[in-house]
């Protein structure tokens, strides 16, 4: 490994204000108010910024660069002349060829990044559609569209360096080539000044190298380059404050569930501790109890039975009677917790195949409704789990016909508040397609299943992002599907998620290493489109023969006792989100060191209960790596700093935070390179808060749980700082977000 020290110069004056010529076209989250992103085009070809009056104008060829854009006095020059071609821009009247402005999709949406001229077209690696102000001469953004979808970014006409900042000279430095003299064209081009300016720390300043002569030093190395550092393990990210990604519908983002095998064991749902944990759940918020699982497809109504394993004890059916019933009714009214109810949708059909409610579940479904007249029961309802594991043919059309078939049953009873379905075990399109055509105008929320590590119960495997961040793009796919289906809104519900099936990983995921697959798949889940996000499960089982290692509370197989009920890691996760996240995730861009992006999660969520005059941003964190990361902060609308504000870490022993700020005082923070070992303390039941061993009482609930006390930071030199295997929030204080 080879660790290269950039040259950095020091700030030379203040901030510009005014547009100047000579200032570089380049990307930046899109945001009205910013004067920079202001574009006008006009009829006779000219692109105008609206606020100085300079054209864009086509810039000198930059080595690797092709050529870039830039803001010129306006003149008849053919270089500032742009031809509008469909949704792209060119300076060719063709529209192909090289001369379409282009920003880069392939090689990363980078902020800051230069519009440049390249291909033409849709191109795998380069992209050069932009939505635009539908009239000319009327002042807009020019927002970036990826196949068809807005990016976020727009153009901006912004200095190529902040004279204010630290700056690394563009293209004035070094290039690098291997031993043998050829060169490997590695330049810093791709590096761009802005990359750096809100990561370098001060401190560091004399020990950085100064410029080498321009264009003309080769430095061999040899061994190989792996990476190059501008701070050691530092990552800055950029929240857009303005416009919200996503706002989740229906009850809570995070919710939980009891697996329908927990009822044939006969779960003490009365149970305060088990109350108190889910009350906790559903604070502020609410959330959604889904109890359903592959027992419900084995499930049968027996009003008065007392035996809920029907005398069974292999499992073969689950009774639910109206005991049972009112328990859950009663767990319900106590935590404020909704229910989604699985109803069993495998067995009970007709010759044709259709599910045939009078056979059982309209018995059930009366019985609510008498039982809990007046609107008591505002329950939802689903058919079925994982059909396509159901060992038998199923004809997914007739699915979605079923909920129409319960969606007017529930109507007719006066019961039921929402209709689901159908519980996918797989993403596989060719399934949910004909299911939501059949069941348009009764279906209310589309329920999908996913547990992304499989069964690999590797420590590993819980530190390593790569398989959440296929997850976001397996549930963005199926986002496309339903938008382009749907005539009306559907929620769309990851209705089961833990780390691992088939009740998880003993020692895993019922332990702290968990809490880095929980937190950075909270993030994906949401970015990816999602409205709700299902932790499999509460407490209990995961079948009816087997015991839950994912569960939020107690040990596997509990069914009753408070003193077994000691809460794991994940449930203090999963609590501390309900305090401070609100009903929206909100757009940000990370620039940084790559190898710490593909392991390191932040992102950005409008503020929870009890801050609900939107004056805070959360930020969640998920630090996998061994190294101590550095987080620069800024939002878009400029108007919020990293202090004052409020630090929720949360690591698995009680010296990790102290470790990492005494390391960051002797300038030998922990990285990538030379990383602190994974500690035997991940496989840890506890969870310690900023240092201190976070417990409940002997009922299950916290001291000084709402709103949870955190580490109040006020002085703006103390670093925004990540110690390794950490995660956890942080709340920014400040004015209202216009986001949230």
């Amino acid at each position: 490994m080879t660790e290269v020290w950039l040259p950095l110069l020091p700030p030379s004056g203040p901030p510009p204000t005014n547009v100047q010529i000579g200032w570089q076209l380049q990307t930046s989250l899109c945001n009205e108010s910013d004067p920079t992103q202001q574009l006008s085009w006009h009829a006779n070809g000219t692109v105008t910024h609206a606020s100085s009056g300079l054209c864009l104008a086509q810039g000198p060829s930059i080595p690797d660069l092709d050529v870039n854009i830039y803001a010129d006095t306006c003149s008849s020059s053919a270089n500032q002349t742009w031809y509008k071609t469909g949704v792209a821009f060119s300076n060719t009247s063709f529209g192909f060829g090289n001369g379409c402005s282009n920003w880069n999709a392939g090689n990363g949406f980078a902020l800051g990044a230069p519009i440049m001229l390249y291909r033409c077209g849709n191109q795998t690696q380069w992209n050069s559609r932009f939505d635009t102000p539908l009239s000319p001469d009327t002042p807009g953004l020019f927002q970036g569209v990826a196949d068809i979808s807005a990016t976020g970014y727009c153009l901006a006409v912004r200095p190529q360096h902040d004279p204010s900042l630290w700056f690394m000279p563009f293209l004035d430095s070094w290039r690098i080539a291997d031993i043998n003299g050829s060169d490997s064209k590695t330049s810093f081009s791709s590096f761009l000044p802005q990359h750096f300016q809100h990561s370098v720390n001060e401190k560091l300043a004399p020990r950085l190298l100064p410029p080498i002569k321009r264009h003309c030093q080769t430095l061999p190395f040899s061994s190989q380059l792996n990476k190059i550092i501008a701070a050691p393990s530092s990552i800055s990210v950029v929240v857009n404050d303005t416009t919200p990604l996503r706002r989740f519908s229906g009850e809570s983002f995070l919710s939980v569930n009891i697996d329908t095998g927990s009822l044939f064991h006969g779960i003490d749902l009365n149970d305060p501790v088990l109350v108190n944990y889910m009350y906790s759940l559903a604070m502020n918020t609410g959330s959604l109890l889904r109890v359903g699982g592959t027992a419900a497809d084995y499930s049968i109504y027996t009003p008065d039975s007392t035996d809920p394993t029907g005398g069974d004890p292999t499992g073969t059916v689950t009774v639910i009677s109206n005991a049972m019933l009112d328990s859950l009714f009663s767990f319900s009214a106590q935590t404020h917790a909704n229910v989604l109810f699985d109803l069993n949708a495998r067995q009970f059909r007709t010759a044709e195949g259709a599910w045939d409610p009078s056979a059982n579940a309209t018995a059930l479904l009366q019985y609510l409704s008498s039982r809990y007249s007046g609107g008591a029961i505002d329950w939802s309802f689903e058919l079925g789990n994982e059909p396509e594991f159901w060992h038998q043919d199923v004809n997914y059309t007739q699915l979605g016909l079923d909920v129409v078939t319960l969606s007017k049953l529930l109507s007719s009873l006066g019961i039921g508040k929402k209709v689901y379905g159908a519980s996918f075990g797989t993403l596989d399109a060719s399934n949910i397609e004909p299911f939501l055509f059949s069941s348009k105008g009764y279906l209310q929320g589309l329920t999908v299943h996913d547990y992304p590590l499989g069964r690999n119960c590797n420590l590993s495997a819980f530190l390593d992002r790569s398989q959440v961040d296929q997850l976001q793009a397996r549930l963005h796919s199926i986002v496309n599907v339903t938008r382009s289906i749907a005539e009306w809104y559907v929620e769309l519900s990851l209705e089961e998620i833990a780390a691992a099936y088939d009740g998880g990983c003993e020692g895993l995921t019922d332990r702290f290493a968990d809490g880095f697959f929980f937190q950075s798949s909270l993030a994906a889940v949401a970015a990816a489109g999602f409205d709700r996000y299902s932790r499999q499960d509460l407490a209990g089982y995961s079948f009816t023969q087997g015991e839950s290692h994912y569960q939020l509370a107690g040990p596997p197989g509990w069914s009753n006792g408070s003193l077994a009920m000691r809460p794991h890691p994940s449930w203090f996760t999963a609590m501390l989100f309900k305090q401070v996240v609100g009903t929206a995730t909100l757009n940000s861009n990370l620039t940084g060191d790559s190898s710490l992006l593909a392991q390191v999660t932040v992102a950005a969520w409008c503020p929870g209960a009890p801050w609900w005059f939107n004056d805070a941003l959360i930020l969640s964190f998920s630090n996998p790596t061994g190294a101590d990361v550095t987080l620069s902060f800024a939002v878009t609308s400029g108007g919020r700093t990293a202090v004052p504000r409020t630090e929720y870490i949360l690591t698995s022993s009680a010296s990790a935070i102290k470790e990492s700020k005494e390391r960051l005082a002797r300038e030998k923070p922990a990285t990538l390179e030379n990383p602190i070992e994974p500690p035997a303390s991940l496989y840890s039941d506890d969870t310690y808060l900023n240092g201190i061993l976070w417990a409940v009482d002997s009922n299950g609930i916290l001291p000084a749980a709402s709103p949870v006390p955190g580490a109040d930071v006020n002085d703006p030199t103390q670093a925004i700082v990540f110690p390794p295997y950490s995660h956890g929030f942080i709340r920014l204080a400040g004015d209202s977000i216009k986001a949230c």
